[in-house]
């Protein structure tokens, strides 16, 4: 359906009312011009008839209806009218060429006038479905308007099996504008969805389990492109919106850029949920966050949740109390934003179910990757279902995932030749020129792919416009679908094809203004008509809301169009120039969430000064919330950038980025790249002198040559750091280099020496975290006595170790503690204790590569090393029994 070529149509029969026209007619015309529509005075007594053109003219149709339905209400609250008559109020779309050919014969269209005869009929017809309140909407203006209104389809028959497509909705109020869903077409025939009514009745089996058991289900769609996962997605969203139950929604749609932000996809989530939009100013999206949050957890606790989590999703709420008191602690803020997260879900599910759709979930960055993984672990017993898109990889990437009975992956398969053939000629129905060779070389070609198909359809409604004989069409018919779509777009005025290559250079969601600042010499209303032309046409959609309130947001229509206009297009450094200005200027104070990818949108324009800023911002809030592998990742950029171009960058600067950046290595066991790292840093710190960074390099660097068993080397190392940090007095590296030639000296059996470096360290180190010192002290007298034979006295002081750190809620001595037990519990043959402790650490959302790694190790060596989740917060009460 062309919806630039529609208008919609409001009617009543108020004819039951008991009093005259008359008295309510200046209200309900008032109800109508307000939202843009206009009022028609030559309707009959007690009939309404308006009309809306507008480009929103289904939703502001809707909303006049609803408008008009609420004047009725007050006026009989207020005893004007006697009674609350049955009255019939509905909204329709007809053609503005040839509204003739109406669906129901309510209107006389030459006219717009209503035909007294008919009028009869269809009111009785109406009635049967009509309730006391309430405005009905016929299924062409359903497919614009649903995502903003809560909506029933109205049943024309009894039956008991899922909802399909209805002639008739009740709308019953408005609803939060979160997402409405795009309306699938081809050649501008609304398409059903064929095929899938096992996937769909699964859909319903397992959302059941969710409401009546209240346990966490997952759900994967996974299949090659073009299959329909998407798709179907949307169609379980349109299945929810019409369902009595009700749930809280969660959605995000990832893109191969989001793979490099960290926690993304969670960002994206609560966005979504609280309706915050990229052009917010901070102090909005924060106050949205924080009221969303208090809706469930009041109070200073919801206060404290929303600050975690906004400062995990890039709000930077560094100011708050909660989040300063935590820090000074030296206790990771993203481990307790996860258990912020947790608590939300929790009080949030308590009266209805939470639904999570994710769009492309082999494109979320490994943070969110993690924290899905936590929920998956602490959540098993909330009413939640997640379902995802993901390529056909993803399990063997996350096989974890799919260990326990509610997790469910969905393979999609290709349509079979009957509901190809069916959705073949639910299209091509209006084109009865179609010769049947035809329809069967669309059928053999595309081999049930709905993607393909469609293309082809497509390309052989354009051939038979082209004017060919069938012979000729058949010839012609594109066998692939790149072939297709590149028709399609040759097909497009060149104006068109320049707005939507520049669109693409956008991204595959793209905004309006964004494109206006790459076509400077191109009039905006020209930018405009061919996105609406691109609109109309189908290669795009438009996105509502937008995530940016002062610009229309589109989407292509699928990723594999995208591609292939950006693979054909050439750009030029100055238009990824112009991109990346249009979205800093755009995101105003908030430009640190996309600092990934404006450093690589820099890049592309060649401005590497800015492109190596950027990436050290996108490091720095990478760490910020224990995004390890992607601040890593981050920094690795902007130190390559610096190698290889010729920019300006402080001595300083760039030391510093050395030191951090083979922190980062060396905690997630790439000791290779992290030796390198820090021998270039210490280096460039001799030579600008900086005797405390040297003395930070050289402890680093010996724990490095430790795990690398170069002993020898790493004595030197560590006794080198020590020496420099006495002469300068700084007592913190002195307490970890001692501590560190302990660990060394445990690991070559000279446990006398271990004892006095242990015993040294910790008498120097004085500061606020001492409590933590002690704990780590008592984890690695726990290994010294293991390797003394002494396995009870181990055990004991890796528990007290694990004790101290559960008293003072310090996660990272809880994890060394739990490395320290798994491997004593294995040596005593403590087996069940020692896999539990193994898996919990191998679980935990925050421990690093190196820990995991001797986790594994250990299950491994167990003879029972079967794979499961685990609670926690169980295995560590269980491990503090004595």
């Amino acid at each position: 359906m062309n919806l630039y070529a529609m208008m919609s149509v409001l009617f009543a029969d108020l004819t039951s009312l008991g009093v005259p026209y008359s008295l309510i007619r200046e209200r309900i015309a008032n109800a109508v011009t307000s939202y843009g529509g206009i009022f028609d005075n030559s309707t009959a007594e007690h009939l309404v008839l308006a009309y809306f053109i507008d480009e929103d003219h289904p939703e502001q149709a809707v909303r006049s209806a609803l408008t008009i339905q609420a004047e009725l209400n007050a006026l009989i609250a207020e005893k004007l009218l006697d009674h609350a008559a049955k009255r019939i109020i509905g909204v329709l779309m007809l053609s503005l060429d040839d509204i003739e050919h109406t669906p129901i014969k309510l209107i006389q269209a030459s006219t717009l006038r209503i035909d007294e005869a008919d009028v009869e009929e269809t009111s009785r017809t109406l009635a049967q479905l009509c309730p006391q309140s309430g405005v009905l909407v016929h299924h062409d203006v359903y497919v614009h308007i649903r995502g903003l209104f809560d909506i029933d389809a109205v049943p024309t028959n009894s039956h008991e099996e899922l909802p399909t497509r209805a002639d008739w909705y009740l709308v019953k109020q408005s609803r939060p504008r979160i997402f409405p869903q795009p309306i699938h077409t081809v050649g501008g025939v609304e398409t059903p969805l064929f095929g899938r009514i096992l996937e769909l009745s699964l859909f319903d089996d397992i959302l059941a389990v969710v409401h009546q058991q209240r346990r966490l289900q997952v759900v994967t769609l996974t299949g090659p492109n073009g299959i329909g996962k998407s798709r179907l997605l949307d169609e379980f969203q349109n299945y929810l919106e019409l369902r009595p139950e009700s749930v809280w929604l969660f959605r995000a749609r990832l893109e191969p850029h989001t793979q490099y932000l960290p926690y993304a996809l969670i960002r994206q989530l609560f966005m979504f949920r609280f309706e915050i939009y990229s052009s917010d100013t901070i102090a909005r999206a924060r106050q949205a966050l924080v009221e969303g949050v208090q809706k469930f957890i009041p109070a200073q606790s919801g206060e404290a949740a929303a600050h975690f989590i906004g400062h995990l999703i890039g709000l930077n709420f560094m100011y708050s109390d909660h989040i300063r008191t935590f820090a000074e602690r030296g206790q990771p803020i993203e481990y307790r934003a996860l258990q912020a997260i947790e608590d939300f879900l929790r009080a949030m599910s308590e009266d209805d179910p939470i639904v999570m759709l994710i769009e492309g979930i082999h494109w979320a960055d490994n943070a969110s990757l993690t924290l899905l993984s936590y929920i998956f672990q602490r959540c098993q017993d909330l009413p939640l279902l997640v379902m995802m898109t993901a390529h056909d990889s993803f399990r063997e990437a996350y096989p974890t995932w799919y260990i326990n009975d509610n997790h469910h992956q969905i393979a999609l398969v290709p349509l079979s030749p009957e509901t190809s053939r069916e959705f073949l000629d639910e299209i091509l129905h209006h084109y009865p020129q179609i010769s049947q060779e035809i329809r069967d070389a669309i059928l053999e070609r595309s081999a049930g792919n709905p993607l393909l198909m469609e293309a082809l359809i497509r390309d052989a409604i354009a051939l038979y416009h082209d004017g060919l004989n069938s012979q000729e069409q058949l010839e012609a018919l594109a066998s692939d679908l790149q072939t297709a779509l590149e028709r399609r777009l040759n097909r497009l005025p060149e104006s068109a094809r320049v707005v939507l290559e520049k669109a693409a250079c956008v991204g595959q969601i793209f905004w309006a203004d964004a494109v206006m600042s790459l076509l400077e010499d191109v009039p905006p209303e020209d930018v405009k008509y061919a996105l609406e032309m691109l609109t109309e046409q189908e290669f795009i959609y438009e996105m509502r809301p937008s995530s940016f309130a002062t610009t229309t947001e589109y989407r292509f229509k699928h990723s594999t169009l995208h591609q292939l206009v950006s693979k054909n297009a050439s750009y030029s450094p100055q238009d990824h120039l112009r991109v990346a200005n249009w979205r800093v200027t755009n995101s105003a104070q908030r430009v640190n969430e996309y600092a990934g990818i404006l450093a690589q949108r820099y890049e592309l324009a060649e401005n590497f000064t800015l492109a190596v800023e950027y990436y050290l911002r996108a490091g720095k809030q990478a760490e910020k919330v224990g995004a390890i592998r992607e601040a890593t990742w981050f920094y690795q950029q902007a130190l390559r950038l610096y190698q290889q171009s010729n920019i300006e960058i402080s001595d300083s600067k760039h030391v510093a980025l050395l030191y951090t950046l083979g922190n980062l290595q060396a905690e997630q066991g790439d000791f290779a790249a992290a030796d390198e790292t820090l021998q270039m840093g210490y280096q460039l710190s001799e030579t600008i002198g900086d005797r405390l960074l040297q003395a930070k390099f050289l402890y680093v660097m010996g724990r490095v040559a430790h795990k690398t068993h170069n002993h020898q080397l790493a004595r030197k190392l560590l006794n080198d750091g020590i020496k420099l940090a006495r002469q300068i007095g700084d007592r913190p590296i002195i307490a970890k280099g001692l501590h560190a030639l302990g660990e060394l000296a445990l690991d070559e059996g000279d446990f006398t020496s271990a004892q006095k470096y242990f015993n040294e360290g910790t008498s120097t180190y004085q500061t606020a975290s001492q409590e933590s010192q002690l704990g780590y002290l008592m984890v690695n007298l726990s290994r010294l006595a293991l390797g003394q034979g002494e396995q009870d006295k181990a055990l004991s002081l890796a528990r007290t170790a694990l004790r101290i750190g559960h008293k003072n809620h310090s996660i990272k001595v809880i994890l060394m503690a739990l490395e320290s037990m798994a491997n004593i519990l294995a040596a005593c043959e403590l087996n069940q204790d020692a896999r539990l402790a193994a898996l919990a650490l191998l679980q935990h959302p925050i421990a690093s590569e190196f820990s995991r790694k001797q986790a594994q190790a250990v299950l491994d060596h167990l003879p029972d090393a079967t794979p499961e989740q685990v609670d926690f917060e169980q295995v560590i009460a269980s491990l503090l029994k004595d």
